[in-house]
């Protein structure tokens, strides 16, 4: 985490590539950009005009696509964009019924089959999938997006893939922004910093199953950011979430709890939770600091574009007030400036759209 005087420079300078960056944000590609780029030969490469997106982890890679203009209208094939609480592609591409959609794990001759110039994949699924479109003559690019460093590559990538250099800079600027903002706000996580367990609950909310991330992984990141102790990534050292029983968390006794659901709102799993007269003992749901993750169509608390949402929802519920000056008061102008300037979504659709998805514990309770 940065220095207070690093971080008001990096705060600084990021607002200040923002304003004069944007004329606006979210505007079309130039006639020029839209016909080519250079790749990194120096070379001027085509642009991709009949794009493919397909196989796990699908929904981190839309979510970045979507950021730039034009770059839905090129998609000819795309896999399952759904977690479980809605399809925020076809918000993004009014054109989604035309477009052939495919299953969770398509092989290569079924993408081949849409006759795309470009394919993004996860970067895990190089060797499964990646390759044999490779064998079949069809270009792929990789994105990794596991951290927030991770998005700034991927993010230029594709701006560069795509003709927008611009653009990324653009989008670059504003994540940057919200970043320092939130480590201005908060001092770096020490031994007096609260104590945070995050755990992914599915299943039934009367039975649930409770998992913790490795420590390496964004939800743990989102947790420092937040100037706060995450706890339980030593029982998740597989590389993948790990189960974990009421006992070992009682063992950790974390200061608040924070739960994560995929596929559901979150707050039925508190709420059952909070019923249990051994829950009841923990620190946290004694003293009412146990909350489920807002989510709208997806979680914002996973390695997608929402992560910085979900990084300044546990600043506002960790330090209650010390963002009121930078970014408001409440979440709404964040969300709202979010989807706006990041997806062109403006408030009509907004309100239609969006703000009725929203789930979880968004306030303060």
């Amino acid at each position: 985490m940065l220095s207070n005087h690093r971080s008001f420079t990096r705060f600084a300078v990021a607002l200040l590539l923002l304003v004069f960056s944007m004329s606006p944000i979210f505007a079309s590609p130039s006639a020029e950009t839209a016909a080519d780029s250079a790749d990194g030969s120096g070379q001027t490469a085509a642009v991709p005009r009949r794009i493919a997106g397909a196989g796990r982890g699908l929904i981190q890679s839309i979510g970045v696509l979507g950021m730039f203009p034009g770059a839905m209208d090129a998609m000819v094939a795309v896999g399952v964009t759904d977690q479980g609480m809605g399809d925020f592609y076809e918000l993004l591409d009014p054109d989604h019924e035309n477009r052939i959609r495919l299953g969770r794990s398509p092989g290569a001759e079924e993408l081949a089959a849409a006759n795309p110039d470009m394919v993004f994949l996860r970067r895990y699924l190089a060797d499964s999938l990646g390759a044999p479109l490779e064998t079949l003559g069809i270009p792929v690019e990789y994105l990794d997006l596991e951290n927030p460093e991770d998005f700034d590559d991927d993010i230029r990538l594709i701006g560069s893939v795509l003709g927008q250099d611009e653009r990324a800079e653009q989008i670059l600027a504003w994540f940057d922004a919200r970043q320092a903002a939130l480590e201005d706000a908060v001092p770096p996580a020490d031994a007096d910093s609260p104590r945070v367990l995050l755990l992914q609950v599915s299943g039934s909310p009367e039975e649930p199953r409770l998992s913790v991330a490795p420590g390496e992984w964004i939800q743990n990141t989102q947790i420092r950011l937040a100037g706060a102790q995450p706890l339980g990534s030593e029982a998740a050292l597989e590389g993948g979430w790990a189960e974990v029983s009421f006992e070992q968390i009682a063992a950790w006794n974390p200061d608040y709890i924070f739960l994560i659901s995929y596929r559901s709102d979150g707050v039925p799993y508190r709420m059952a939770l909070e019923s249990l007269p051994l829950w009841g003992e923990l620190d946290a749901v004694a003293n009412r600091r146990i909350y489920a993750a807002p989510a709208d169509f997806y979680s914002w608390m996973q390695a997608d574009t929402r992560w910085i949402l979900g990084a300044e929802w546990l600043v506002r519920i960790l330090h209650p007030g010390v963002l009121d000056n930078s970014l408001g008061a409440d979440m709404e102008g964040s969300l709202r400036d979010f989807f706006s300037e990041l997806y062109g979504i403006d408030e009509e659709t907004f309100d239609r759209e969006l703000a009725p998805r929203i789930s979880g514990d968004l306030l303060v309770r």
